[in-house]
């Protein structure tokens, strides 16, 4: 029966209107979209034969759903048999009747969605991705898989232009490297997939701007904000969380200050996942520092806290 694009009603299709495209005459935006998301995906891989795309509460078919603004499931819908209900259902999928007969939903991939422009280069991608990732991971925390999620996930660009910032060709590339699907919808090849570096020094050479800068020939080893990557000692040490990006409330609760955390999240998660495929040492300590320092001053009821414990547990599968 093929597969079915399920996203997110409170958002779509409304926001495709603001994605900067004119439709050929006689075509809805709305339906010039789903055509254009269609033959990305099946282009991307034919096996998938995507068939539509729906708009639904998704969470009433499948409850586990991480509910963001901009994502969403590729499922395959197949008949069953009325005595294997159970069995499909026991399985996370979502069964339904229609007549005397039984048909069963299953999800293939996570779908994540950018915005329809060009957006903050810092966050233009953390957004999309996070924390939704991070929540997925946090169920898996006790399961022998180093995988952040249960499925595959795919990235939709949903941007209809080249878009050539640094930043934003950087996160996408390095969640490619992470194991993340990647996919233009209007196929402007923002970043070819085919030609990302697989080894972590050239990876940066090419996609870290102040590599020339931040690069010590000297010791071998590359300085960034969220990390620092000893070639020669083929180590990967993650950075404390900055103190300076914390707030504190009238009471000295503390609390992360607006949006910084994606970025720093995004780059640990992808980085270290990368770093650990290439076989360098992770080391964690400067993360797991922080979190015992400053848990104590934050909100015990602090989602963001929650999610910085989670991904320090995740990444500490690389270092066990």
């Amino acid at each position: 029966m093929g597969s079915i694009v399920l996203l997110n009603q409170k958002n779509y299709p409304g926001e495709f209107d603001l994605i900067s495209v004119t439709p050929p005459a006689g075509i809805t935006m709305t339906d010039y979209i789903e055509e254009r998301i269609i033959s990305a995906l099946n282009e991307h891989n034919p096996k998938l034969d995507v068939t539509a795309v729906e708009y639904l509460d998704i969470r009433k078919q499948f409850p586990d759903f991480e509910d963001e603004k901009r994502n969403g499931l590729l499922v395959d819908e197949f008949q069953i048999r009325s005595e294997a209900v159970s069995h499909w259902q026991g399985k996370g999928c979502y069964v339904y009747q229609n007549g005397t007969d039984f048909f069963c939903r299953r999800i293939l991939m996570y779908l994540f969605l950018s915005g329809p422009q060009e957006g903050t280069r810092n966050v233009f991608v953390p957004q999309s991705v996070l924390p939704a990732v991070i929540d997925y991971a946090e169920r898996l925390l006790h399961s022998p898989c180093y995988s952040m999620t249960a499925h595959p996930i795919c990235l939709m660009n949903m941007v209809n232009k080249k878009i050539t910032a640094p930043m934003i060709q950087r996160h996408y590339a390095s969640l490619y490297q992470m194991g993340m699907d990647y996919v233009e919808v209007f196929g402007h090849d923002s970043v070819d997939a085919r030609r990302i570096p697989k080894d972590l020094k050239l990876f940066l050479q090419k996609y870290a701007s102040d590599f020339a800068s931040n690069y010590d020939a000297a010791t071998d080893a590359y300085e960034y904000d969220h990390y620092r990557v000893a070639f020669k000692d083929r180590r990967f040490i993650v950075k404390a969380y900055p103190a300076g990006k914390l707030v504190s409330n009238a009471n000295g609760i503390l609390d992360f200050n607006g949006s910084y955390d994606k970025p720093y999240w995004l780059d640990v998660m992808a980085m270290a996942h990368f770093a650990y495929d290439q076989g360098y040492e992770v080391d964690c300590s400067a993360l797991r520092s922080f979190v015992s320092t400053y848990k104590p001053q934050f909100s015990p009821k602090s989602d963001k806290m929650k999610r910085c414990e989670a991904l320090l547990a995740h990444l500490d599968k690389y270092t066990n």
